[in-house]
C-alpha cells in the first residue's frame, strides 16, 4: 500500500508541474540516444524507448479497419474551403445514428481517398467531448479548424478507440477553391556573416573566415501545391501594396519594377523552388503512414533594403488555371491559361546589420553611441503545437498556444526584430501535416520577424544517418531525419542546397549568387552565424559532431576566431542541448543523457568559447528555464544576478535552458537546485532580450500572465 501511495503521488506531482501531465514521462532525456566515440569517447548506454510527443503517435493505423455502417450519417456543413478564407476555414461536422455510443468514438480528417490502414489521420477529437449527450443520442456536431492542405479531405466517423479503430462512416468531401494559395509563408535573415568552406574541399574539413556583410536583405520561403509555371515572386514596397497586380503577368517575365504607388516603387524579385519526396526520407512514420505531400516550398531573398523602415509585400506564384481555382488577388496570364495567386499583403520593418563602424574605430565611441545600435528580439526552444479546435486532446503541448499568441502579442506591441528557435520546432516527428499545422500558428509573428532556427533531436536525430550519436541514436525525429526542417526553414548554413534529388531544383544560382550545392542530405551541415545589430549569434548543431577536428568544431573555431568586437561585441552561442542543466536520470537504471551529452559539450567547446569571451549560450531540451551563475569551468565568477563586467582576465559565461516555450514541463530536477544556478523554473515562457553595445538585458517572461520570471543584466 505505502509504494502505491508513493507511485501515485509521484504521479501527482508530475502531472501538477507539466501543465496537463498527459503522455509527459519519461521525456527527452532519456531518449536512445547512445553518445558515440566521435563525443569524447563517452561511456555508449542505451536508453529506453521514448514516450509519444505528438497526439497521432497515440493513433494505431495498422489495426485500423474499415467497417462501413449505413445507419451512420456522418455530414459537414461546407464543402470547400473558399476562395474568401483560402488558407484555412471553421467546419462543422454533424452525425446521428451511431448505435451503442461509447466513450471510444470520435472523429477524424484524413486525405480524401487515403488508404485508412496505411495512412494516419490528420488530426482527430472524441465524441463525446464536442457533444457530452452523443453518449445518451449516438449523435452530435463538432466545429474544426480545417486548413487548405492543398487537396481534399474527408472527415470520419471512427469507433473502437485509438488502438483498435474500426472507420464507420465518411463524410463528404472538402476541397480548397486555390490549392495553390501561398501558405506557411515566413521571413529569415539570409545570413549577414558568413564562415564558408574554402580551397575545394569537398568535405568541409578546410574553413576560412569571411566577412560578408550583407545588412539589407531578407529572406521569403512559402508553400503552395504545385511548383509553378515561372519562378516564385515576391512584391514589395514602402507604401501598402493594395491591388497593383499586374493585368497582363506571363510565364516569362514578372518584373514590376515600374509600377508606381504613393510616390514608391514597387519592386519584385523572383526565387526557387524545392520539395522533398517520401523517398528522401530516413524511416516510419514519416516515409509511412505520416506521409503526407508537403507541397513546394518557394525561397526568394529582396536585397536594397533600408534598415528600420517599413515594408509591405506580398508573394506567390504563377500556375496552370484549373477552372475556380483562381483567388480573388489572381490575374489572368497572357494566353488565358494561368492564373498568378498573391498572398495576402503583409508588412515588416528592415532589420538592422552589424555596428556601423570600422575596426578601426575607438571602443569608445560605440559606448558613447550605444542608443543608435539598440536591438530588441525573442527566444524560445520547444515550442510545438496543439489545436485551436480544442481536437487532439491527448496532446501535451497545450501551453504552445499560449506561447505562439504571446510571440504575436510580442510583435504587435513590443515591435521585436528577430525570433530565435533553438531546437525541436513543430514536434511533427514524421507527420508532415503537424509542420502545416506549425507555420500556420506561428505564421503571424514569423511573417512579420524574421525566424532563425536550428534543428533539435526532434528533427534530426535517426540510427544511422550522420548524426552525432551514430548507429544507436534515438528515432526523435520519427524518420525525418532533418529533411523535413531544412527544406522548411533553408537556414543560411554552409550546406544550404535547393538541389539534387526528385524533388529538389537542379538550378545553382538565386538572384545571381551562387548557392552552395552538397547534392543530397548526407552532407547535412546546419551550423551557421550572421550578425544583428550589436551581437554575433553562433548557431551550432548538438544533433552532429562536435568533437575537436569534426567540421562543426572548425567551423565554430573559425567563426569565432574572426568575430570583431568593435563592431560586435556580443557573442551569442545558441544550440539545442545544454551545456550546463540542472537533470537528474527517471531511474537508477536509466543513464541521464542530458548529462552525458552536457559533459562531451563542456569538453570540446567550453575552453574555446571562453577563449573567444562569449558571453551567453542559449538552449533547450530540457523544458524548463534554469539561469547558471556567469561560469568558467563550473566555477562561478559572478553572481548572474548582477550586472557582469566582462574581463579579459577573467572571462565568464551565463548559460541558459529556455526549453519552457510550449512542450510538457520536465520535473525531472533536484529539490533543491545545484549551487551554479541561480534559477530553475517548471513554467511556460519566453526570452524578450535587448541590446545595445554595452547592455544586455534578459528576460524570462510567462506566457500565462505576461509576467517577468526571472531577469537579469549583462554589462560592458
Amino acid at each position: 500500500m505505502k509504494s502505491l501511495v508513493i507511485f501515485l503521488a509521484a504521479h501527482l506531482l508530475i502531472a501538477l508541474t507539466s501543465g496537463l501531465g498527459i503522455g509527459n514521462y519519461p521525456h527527452d532525456h532519456i531518449n536512445p540516444a547512445t553518445l558515440s566515440n566521435s563525443l569524447q569517447g563517452s561511456t555508449l548506454v542505451t536508453a529506453p524507448s521514448p514516450d509519444f510527443h505528438n497526439p497521432l503517435e497515440h493513433f494505431s493505423v495498422a489495426t485500423t479497419t474499415l467497417d462501413l455502417a449505413t445507419e451512420i450519417f456522418l455530414r459537414v456543413n461546407t464543402t470547400i474551403i473558399p476562395r474568401s478564407t483560402p488558407a484555412a476555414t471553421w467546419v462543422e461536422v454533424t452525425w446521428k445514428g451511431v448505435p451503442f455510443p461509447n466513450y471510444d468514438d470520435f472523429i477524424a480528417l484524413y486525405p480524401d481517398g487515403a488508404d485508412v490502414a496505411a495512412t494516419a489521420p490528420i488530426k482527430f477529437t472524441l465524441a463525446a467531448r464536442t457533444t457530452p449527450s452523443h453518449l445518451i443520442s449516438g449523435s452530435g456536431s463538432a466545429l474544426f479548424r480545417v486548413l487548405n492542405l492543398r487537396q481534399p479531405l474527408k472527415f470520419a466517423l471512427i469507433r473502437g478507440g485509438l488502438q483498435t479503430p474500426r472507420l464507420a462512416a465518411w463524410s463528404q468531401s472538402i476541397t480548397p477553391e486555390v490549392p495553390n494559395y501561398p501558405t506557411q509563408g515566413h521571413l529569415s535573415l539570409p545570413t549577414s556573416y558568413t564562415i564558408y568552406s574554402s580551397g575545394g574541399s569537398d568535405d568541409g574539413n578546410s574553413w576560412s573566415s569571411s566577412k560578408k556583410p550583407k545588412t539589407s536583405e531578407l529572406a521569403i520561403q512559402w508553400t503552395t501545391r504545385d511548383r509553378g509555371t515561372s519562378p516564385p515572386t515576391v512584391q514589395w514596397s514602402t507604401a501598402p501594396l493594395g491591388d497593383t497586380s499586374p493585368l497582363n503577368m506571363n510565364r516569362t517575365n514578372n518584373n514590376t519594377n515600374n509600377i508606381k504607388i504613393k510616390n514608391s516603387t514597387v519592386k519584385s524579385a523572383t526565387g526557387v523552388s524545392n520539395s522533398y519526396s517520401r523517398s528522401d526520407l530516413c524511416g516510419p512514420p514519416a516515409n509511412t503512414t505520416g506521409w503526407f505531400d508537403p507541397g513546394w516550398f518557394h525561397y526568394v531573398i529582396i536585397t536594397g533594403l533600408v534598415p528600420g523602415k517599413r515594408y509591405y509585400y506580398r508573394y506567390g506564384g504563377s500556375f496552370e488555371d484549373e477552372g475556380n481555382t483562381r483567388s480573388s488577388s489572381s490575374s489572368s496570364g497572357g494566353d488565358g491559361n494561368l492564373s498568378f495567386i498573391w498572398s495576402e499583403e503583409a508588412s515588416f520593418i528592415a532589420p538592422p546589420g552589424p555596428l556601423s563602424m570600422q575596426p578601426s574605430t575607438n571602443y569608445q565611441v560605440i559606448k558613447q553611441n550605444q542608443h543608435k545600435h539598440r536591438v530588441k528580439l525573442l527566444a524560445i526552444a520547444d515550442l510545438g503545437q496543439a489545436e485551436v479546435d480544442g481536437s487532439m486532446e491527448v496532446s501535451q503541448m497545450w501551453a504552445s498556444l499560449q506561447t505562439h499568441a504571446a510571440l504575436h502579442w510580442e510583435v504587435e506591441n513590443n515591435t521585436p526584430q528577430l525570433i530565435v528557435h533553438n531546437g525541436d520546432v513543430s514536434y511533427a516527428r514524421g507527420y508532415s501535416t503537424q509542420w502545416d499545422s506549425y507555420w500556420d500558428l506561428i505564421g503571424p509573428a514569423v511573417r512579420a520577424v524574421p525566424y532563425m532556427t536550428v534543428p533539435g533531436n526532434h528533427e534530426r536525430d535517426w540510427p544511422g544517418t550522420g548524426d552525432g550519436f551514430g548507429e544507436m541514436s534515438s528515432r526523435d525525429s520519427g524518420g525525418e531525419c532533418g529533411v523535413a526542417y531544412s527544406r522548411r526553414t533553408n537556414m543560411p548554413t554552409s550546406s544550404f542546397s535547393l538541389s539534387s534529388s526528385s524533388r529538389r531544383l537542379t538550378s545553382t544560382t538565386l538572384n545571381g549568387q551562387d548557392i552552395p550545392s552538397n547534392g543530397n542530405d548526407d552532407h547535412d551541415q546546419p551550423w551557421y552565424s550572421f550578425d544583428f545589430g550589436p551581437i554575433h549569434f553562433l548557431q551550432f548543431s548538438t544533433e552532429h559532431a562536435f568533437h575537436p577536428g569534426s567540421p562543426q568544431f572548425k567551423f565554430i573555431e573559425a567563426d569565432l576566431a574572426a568575430v570583431d568586437k568593435t563592431l560586435t561585441p556580443w557573442i551569442v552561442v545558441g544550440g539545442h542541448r545544454p551545456i550546463y542543466l540542472d537533470s537528474i536520470s527517471w531511474s537508477p537504471l536509466m543513464p541521464n543523457t542530458d548529462q552525458l551529452v552536457a559533459a562531451a559539450l563542456r569538453a570540446a567547446l567550453e575552453e574555446l568559447f571562453l577563449k573567444f569571451k562569449v558571453d551567453v549560450t542559449w538552449s533547450g531540451h530540457h523544458h524548463s528555464y534554469q539561469r547558471t551563475c556567469s561560469l568558467a569551468k563550473g566555477q562561478c565568477i559572478h553572481d548572474g544576478k548582477d550586472q557582469k563586467q566582462a574581463s579579459p582576465k577573467q572571462n565568464s559565461i551565463v548559460h541558459l535552458v529556455m526549453g519552457n516555450a510550449g512542450a510538457g514541463l520536465s520535473p525531472n530536477i533536484h529539490l533543491s537546485k545545484p549551487k551554479i544556478f541561480e534559477v530553475v523554473l517548471l513554467r511556460h515562457g519566453y526570452l524578450r532580450v535587448e541590446a545595445n553595445a554595452t547592455h544586455m538585458k534578459h528576460e524570462m517572461v510567462a506566457t500565462d500572465t505576461g509576467l517577468v520570471m526571472d531577469e537579469f543584466l549583462l554589462v560592458k
